[in-house]
C-alpha cells in the first residue's frame, strides 16, 4: 500500500510541475500591460483605424518623434497578430532625411532604428552606422548597440568595442550618466536593453547588469516608482519607470514577480498606473496626458508583452541594406510608395530628436539622445528623458499644428480598442482561476485517495498541502 501511495504522490507531483510550466506564461505577467497598449492606441489614433492613423498623422510627422510609435506597432505585430502597411510612412521618414539637414547624430540612428524596424533597406541605415555612433554622447553607443546587435555593421565600430566603451562609462555606484558623475536612472535603464542580448555570453556584461540593477533596486521609491531630475527638482516620473521596467523585460526579468522591484507591496506596474490619466499617461503624477510618456509606455508594454528585448527587431534585414551615399527614397527596400512628406517640422522628441523653434542649434541633449534647438543661443544642458527636450518638442510648431505634432486627437471615439483590451484581461483572470481550481481539485483528489487507502497521514496530508501551496504561489 505504501508503494501505491509514493506512486499517487508521484502522479500529483507531474501533475503540479506541469502546472506550474504552463502558468508563468500566461499567469505571471500583469494583465494591465496590454490594456495599457490598447488604450495609448486608442488615445492616440482616436476615431482612425491603426492603419488610417499610420498612413496619415504618423506619416505626416514623419522624424518628429513619432517613429517610437512605428516601432511600437511593428514589433508587436508577433504578439497581437495584427499586420500593418508601412510604406507611406517609409517614404516620408526617407522624404525627412532628404529634406532636413544636420541631423544629429542620435536622432539618425533613432531613424536607422525605425527604418531597420520596418524591413527598409534604405542607404540612410549604412551611411548612419558609418557616422554616427558615439558622435554624440552615450545615447548614440546605446542606439547603435541596438543596431549592431541587429547584424548591421558599421566601418568605424563593432559590437564588442561599443560594448567595452558602454560597460567602460558605467560609474562606481553601478549606474550610468548623462554626463559627468551623477548617475540617471533612465540611461541607466536604457544602456542595460542595449547590452541586455549579451547578458549571457559576456561575462563583463552581466557583472555590469547586474551592478545596475543593484543601482535601480536601490533607488526605488517606496510607492514602486523611479525618479528623474525636472527643472532641478527630483520628481517621481512615468517615464523612468517605464524604462526600468523595459529594462527588466529585456533581461526576460516579469518586474511583478522580481521581489527586488516589489517596494511595500508595490510592483512597478503599480507604480505606473499613478501616471495614468484617462486612456494616456502623465509625466508627472497628476499632469496632464504627455506624448513622451504615452510613447515610452507603449513601447514599455511590447517589449513587456515580449518578455524579451524591444529592440531585437523581427523584420531585420542588415545583409540587404543598399551601401550607396545618397538617400534615395525610390529604392527604399521595402516596397514602400510615394507617401507624401508630410509637414515640414522640424521637432524631436527625448527620444533622440532636435527641435528647432526659430533659431541656430543649441545642444540641450535628453537621456534619450535628443537635441533641444530652441532660439538662437547654444546651450550644454543635459535633461533626463525630456525634462528641457520635452518642453522644447511641446512648444515648438515650425509650421506644424501643434495638436497633430503632439499626436494627440483626443478621446477614442470608439470603444473597440478598450474592449479588446478588457477581454484580454478577463481571459487571463480566467485562465488563472481554472489553474488554481484544477490544483485544488487535484490536491483533494490525492487527499480522498489517502483517507480511504487509510494512509491519510498528518506527514501525507502536510506534503500535499506543501507542494499545493508552493505551486499555487
Amino acid at each position: 500500500m505504501k508503494t501505491k501511495i509514493n506512486k499517487i504522490l508521484s502522479v500529483f507531483l507531474v501533475i503540479v510541475i506541469a502546472f506550474s510550466s504552463v502558468l508563468p506564461a500566461y499567469a505571471g505577467q500583469d494583465s494591465r500591460s496590454k490594456a495599457y497598449y490598447n488604450d495609448i492606441i486608442a488615445y492616440n489614433a482616436g476615431s482612425k483605424s491603426v492603419q488610417s492613423w499610420i498612413d496619415t498623422t504618423l506619416s505626416k510627422n514623419a522624424g518628429s518623434g513619432c517613429e517610437w510609435y512605428i516601432l511600437s506597432l511593428v514589433q508587436n505585430e508577433k504578439v497581437s497578430g495584427n499586420r500593418y502597411n508601412y510604406s507611406n510612412f517609409e517614404s516620408a521618414l526617407i522624404d525627412y532625411t532628404k529634406r532636413v539637414k544636420n541631423i544629429n547624430p542620435s536622432s539618425k540612428l533613432r531613424i536607422a532604428l525605425t527604418l531597420a524596424s520596418i524591413g527598409s533597406t534604405n542607404s540612410f541605415i549604412n551611411d548612419t552606422m558609418n557616422t554616427a555612433i558615439g558622435k554624440q554622447g552615450i545615447m548614440s553607443y546605446i542606439f547603435g548597440l541596438h543596431m549592431l546587435n541587429n547584424g548591421y555593421k558599421s566601418n568605424s565600430h563593432s559590437k564588442s568595442s561599443v560594448t567595452n566603451t558602454l560597460t567602460g562609462m558605467q560609474l562606481s555606484d553601478g549606474g550610468w550618466p548623462i554626463m559627468g558623475s551623477r548617475s540617471d536612472i533612465d540611461v541607466t535603464a536604457m544602456a542595460i536593453q542595449a547590452l541586455a542580448p549579451q547578458y549571457h555570453s559576456n561575462s563583463s556584461v552581466k557583472s555590469a547588469i547586474d551592478r545596475a540593477l543593484n543601482y535601480l533596486s536601490s533607488n526605488q521609491q517606496s510607492n514602486g516608482t523611479f525618479t528623474a531630475v525636472n527643472g532641478g527638482n527630483v520628481v517621481e516620473t512615468c517615464e523612468s519607470t517605464a524604462q526600468v521596467i523595459l529594462a527588466l523585460a529585456s533581461l526576460k526579468i516579469d518586474c511583478v514577480n522580481d521581489g527586488r522591484f516589489i517596494k511595500n507591496g508595490n510592483t512597478l506596474f503599480d507604480a505606473l498606473s499613478l501616471f495614468k490619466s484617462g486612456n494616456g499617461f502623465c509625466h508627472v503624477q497628476n499632469g496632464g496626458v504627455n506624448n513622451l510618456a504615452n510613447q515610452q509606455v507603449l513601447y514599455t508594454m511590447v517589449g513587456y508583452n515580449r518578455m524579451n528585448s524591444l529592440y531585437l527587431l523581427d523584420k531585420a534585414r542588415p545583409n540587404e541594406v543598399e551601401t550607396n551615399s545618397e538617400n534615395n527614397a525610390n529604392n527604399g527596400g521595402s516596397g514602400q510608395s510615394n507617401g507624401s512628406g508630410g509637414s515640414n517640422s522640424n521637432s524631436h522628441n527625448s527620444n533622440g530628436g532636435s527641435s528647432n523653434s526659430g533659431g541656430s542649434a543649441s545642444n540641450s541633449q535628453s537621456s534619450n539622445g535628443g537635441v533641444a534647438n530652441q532660439n538662437a543661443n547654444t546651450s550644454d544642458s543635459q535633461t533626463s528623458n525630456g525634462d528641457t527636450a520635452l518642453q522644447a518638442e511641446e512648444n515648438a510648431t515650425d509650421g506644424t499644428n501643434q495638436e497633430e505634432l503632439a499626436i494627440v486627437n483626443g478621446e477614442s471615439d470608439t470603444q473597440e480598442l478598450q474592449d479588446e483590451a478588457n477581454n484580454n484581461a478577463n481571459k487571463k483572470a480566467n485562465y488563472k482561476i481554472w489553474v488554481i481550481l484544477a490544483i485544488c481539485i487535484v490536491a483533494i483528489i490525492v487527499c480522498v485517495v489517502l483517507y480511504f487507502t487509510k494512509k491519510g497521514n498528518k506527514g501525507n496530508y502536510l506534503i500535499v498541502l506543501g507542494v499545493s501551496a508552493i505551486s499555487l504561489y
